[in-house]
């Protein structure tokens, strides 16, 4: 099955977030693991925010953590 850049993005993000939800991860760190576009990845975690699925923390040593349910 081939999945657009973008699902197989977020797919990526949340397996990685809601592994351990009360970690919080930058999007760098994901992009890196998976060997994927920091920037796409971003892009989408902003869609995924928006959604409710993650949270963004700001600031020095911020990241995303999983929050849907």
């Amino acid at each position: 099955m081939r999945l657009q850049k973008a699902t197989r993005c977020a797919l990526y993000a949340i397996l990685e977030l809601a592994s351990d939800p009360k970690r919080q991860l930058s999007a760098n760190e994901i992009a890196e693991k998976y060997d994927i576009s920091t920037n796409h990845l971003a892009k989408v975690l902003r869609s995924l925010g928006r959604e409710g699925l993650v949270e963004a923390v700001r600031g020095a040593g911020g990241g995303y953590r999983f929050s849907g349910n």
